[in-house]
């Protein structure tokens, strides 16, 4: 060597597997410089690792490495400069393990990074090129929330040593750009450990293209990802990514995603599997931090989920179905929060709805965490009331429309035997409108049928995202044949439904947390069948109450209007419908009469009775008016079948009865004593008497009875002569005298009892086997000298 010279130097060395050494170059001694290109040819990782492998937590059991570059030395004023150029490096099939595992966690078949220059002096090194194809990772997160990957690359000495701070950044940091950076057909095969299931994902063919990376963070990346998901689903991600600040700007796009894998992640909080489903979303997504003028967060695109399968683990089949859920024209912003849609489509969703034989409800259980308690147990619990606390104004929400497109629902109870069994198919139509705004209103329009032969269609207006939920709906139901719900009618009210259909008009109204609704019931040709022991049933007459209710026609057409309070924590729609219910059926069961006064009207109270004068027999005309009444109701109501017990008072009408034997004897007498042209063809009742007359054989009749015209008693003190009785103490006197028999009363109640009998088949042209006289009553209700004899209404 001579100074101030180049001079050159070659070394060559090779081993027995291959691999190769060659350097070659120039150096200057005064000034120190030197010159030339180093290559590296495939050298085994294996063996350079053994020098290192104590200090990590993996070995490389395979692999090689190639390499070549330029470098240029020189001293400087500041040192040695060091500028390397045209590097290339390239690794094959490197293969990494956990210490005392068998099967790799990484497997590089391919890296190249190409024509690297570094710049010691500048700190600068650029990267043209970065590419590696067909990697595969294998990674997992243990039960303790750690990555594997955490634990193998991390040195094995710093296990034991206390945390240092790190050193502060240098003022004058290094610059490293990488141009280009390529990785194609990656596959990583992940694991989450942490849930009792632990979660599979395998994300393969994955392609990640970005360019002009740097340890600039400030500068955002641009990003085109791409992978196939559990080798059904694509994902596609394109777009840019900032560092700092945190920044995301992308396409995304996600097709077939499969929903089953992550089934693990909703265990703790449902009890549900998830058998089928994918979802599908294309947007545009933009993330940014530390802005007071913008969202947080906006997604701009579509989103659904197709194929929905929710199983029931208890039954091993989907309760919850359907074709596609669709979410389109999406525009979405996290902080603030607000949600604006263009549309809903849910297309041939199906729904299993069932009560267990404990009365429990199937969705309320799939829906509950995991050994929570029971339905009857949460329901027996008492809560206490919640504090007021003043409310948020709703998350503003606008949905243009949502499409109902061919809904099933299956209902089935199991709770009562034999179990009930219903279907709603076909539900078509829309809500649009769907807004948080106080004011707004969406207008519903859907249409099906139930049981396949009876439609049913809900319509109206409502505001279910407002502070203040409101409702204006109709809901009207055509020829539901009630044999379906007949395990019910036997339960709940103790006779089975054999026959009839059923009609609903229902109007429900909310505003202000208040329920106001208008149920118009129409059951035709309602038969039930024989009584049945239940002890759930309604201890009423309820044969009479449907015979009330059924008319000519053979409907039973019911006004039920129901109100209620939604703040109040007992309420229920079922529970305000079923005591409206029952409080009707108690009042027509209870006060038949005044379910008849609503088909005729006149007073319920009056119908009930009918008043005869006092002895006598004749229906007084009022009462014949009554009748009319009455007759025209048992008309109406053919169901409906009449008793009468006829009534006789044992004092007002003995008294009467005596009254009548009187009169009857001074007619006789004047008949025996007159001329026989002055009574010819006249009947004892036919004869008239004058006062004079009836004054004059009053007195015969009372001294043939009583001896002298006197009020003397046979006892009285030294036989003095009371003064002469009037005509009314003869009267009352001979009265008294006149036995009247129970047997008297009897027919007379019978009689009584017979008239209105006559009168409702002749006059009312009610069918005479409706009609039924009973015992008589000789302890009835007397007014103001009239008898009324009482009336009762059964079910014929």
């Amino acid at each position: 060597t001579q100074k101030g010279q180049a001079n050159s130097y070659v070394l060559s060395a090779e081993r027995s597997a291959g691999e190769k050494i060659f350097w070659e170059g120039t150096v200057t001694l005064e000034p120190f410089q030197s010159q030339g290109r180093l290559e590296l040819e495939n050298i085994q990782l294996p063996g350079l690792w053994t020098y290192l492998q104590d200090q990590f937590h993996f070995r490389i059991p395979a692999g090689q490495a190639n390499l070549k570059s330029h470098y240029d030395l020189s001293t400087t004023e500041d040192g040695v400069a060091v500028v390397v150029s045209g590097g290339n490096l390239t690794l094959q099939d490197v293969q990494i393990q956990e210490k005392g595992m068998i099967t790799p966690v990484i497997t590089v078949p391919f890296l190249a990074v190409k024509d690297v220059s570094v710049d010691v002096a500048k700190q600068q090194v650029r990267i043209p090129s970065f590419t590696s194809r067909n990697a595969r990772f294998i990674g997992w997160v243990g039960s303790d929330g750690v990555v594997n990957y955490h634990t193998l690359f991390s040195p094995v000495e710093l296990e034991n040593q206390t945390p240092t701070e790190p050193d502060p950044s240098p003022s004058n940091p290094w610059k490293m750009v990488i141009e280009d950076l390529d990785l194609d057909n990656f596959t990583m095969d992940f694991e989450d450990r942490q849930p009792e299931d632990p979660v599979k994902l395998l994300l393969d063919t994955l392609h990640f293209h970005t360019s002009d990376v740097s340890l600039d963070l400030d500068r955002p990346l641009p990003v085109d990802l791409s992978f196939q998901f559990n080798q059904t689903g694509k994902a596609k991600f394109q777009g840019t990514l900032g560092i700092n600040p945190l920044t995301i700007e992308l396409d995304v796009s996600l097709t077939d995603i499969a929903l089953g894998p992550f089934q693990a992640y909703m265990a703790p909080f449902v009890q549900f599997d998830i058998s089928d489903g994918a979802l599908t979303l294309q947007g545009n997504t933009h993330y940014q931090t530390g802005t007071k003028t913008q969202p947080m967060v906006t997604f701009q695109g579509r989103m659904g989920v197709s194929d929905l399968a929710l199983d029931d683990p208890m039954l091993t089949k989907p309760f919850l179905t359907w074709d596609a859920f669709e979410l389109k024209e999406l525009n979405l912003q996290i902080e603030p929060t607000s949600v604006n849609l263009q549309e809903i489509e849910l297309t041939n969703p199906a729904l299993d709805l069932l009560i267990d034989g404990e009365g429990g409800m199937n969705l309320k259980r799939l829906f509950s965490p995991p050994g929570s308690v029971s339905q009857e147990g949460a329901a027996s619990e008492e809560k206490p009331p919640k504090a007021e606390t003043p409310g948020e104004p709703p998350i503003p929400v606008k949905i243009g429309s949502v499409t109902i497109s061919n809904f099933l629902a299956g209902f089935r109870d199991q709770s009562i035997s034999p179990h009930v069994v219903m279907e709603i198919e076909g539900l078509t139509g829309t809500i649009k409108g769907l807004s948080s705004d106080q004011l707004a209103k969406a207008d519903v329009v859907l249409e099906g049928t139930v049981d396949k032969y009876a439609p049913f269609k809900i319509a109206g207006q409502i505001n279910p995202l407002s502070e203040d939920v409101y409702t204006n709906l109709t809901v009207t139901f055509k020829n539901l044949d009630l044999p379906t719900v007949s395990p019910y009618s036997a339960h709940y009210v103790g006779y089975p439904i054999t026959r009839g259909k059923l009609s609903l008009d229902l109007g429900y109204k909310i505003s202000e947390k208040i329920l106001i609704g208008e149920n118009e019931v129409l059951i035709d040709q309602l038969t039930m069948g024989e009584k049945v022991e239940s002890p759930d049933a309604l201890s009423l007459p309820i044969p009479l109450a449907l015979a009330l209710l059924k008319d000519r026609k053979g409907q039973i057409d019911i006004d039920l209007p129901v109100r209620g309070n939604l703040d109040d924590p007992e309420f229920s729609y079922g529970r305000v419908i079923w005591n409206a219910l029952v409080n009707l059926l108690t009042k027509i069961a209870t006060s038949p009469f005044a379910m008849i006064e609503g088909i005729v009207g006149g007073s319920g109270d009056d119908l009930q009775f009918i008043a005869f004068e006092a002895g006598n027999a004749k229906l007084p005309h009022p009462e014949q008016e009554k009748l009319n009444a009455l007759g025209q109701a048992l008309v109406d109501r053919p169901a409906l079948r009449l008793d009468i017990a006829g009534a006789a008072d044992p004092q007002v009408d003995r008294q009467s009865l005596a009254a009548g034997q009187l009169r009857k004897q001074l007619q006789k007498r004047k008949f025996v004593q007159g001329s026989s042209s002055e009574t010819q063809g006249m009947s004892l009742e036919q004869i008239e008497l004058s006062p004079g007359e009836e004054e004059r054989l009053l007195q015969e009749v009372y001294v043939e009875q009583f001896g002298a015209r006197s009020n003397a008693s046979p006892s009285s003190p030294e036989g003095k002569v009371s003064e002469i009785p009037t005509m009314e103490q003869m009267r009352s006197k001979l009265i008294e005298s006149i036995q009247v028999e129970d047997e008297q009363l009897r027919l007379l109640a019978q009689q009584r009892a017979q008239g209105i009998r006559e009168y409702l088949i002749q006059e009312g042209k009610v069918a005479g086997d409706r009609v039924f006289l009973v015992e008589p009553n000789l302890s009835p209700v007397t007014e103001e000298e009239t008898v009324r004899t009482p009336l009762a209404l059964a079910a014929n």
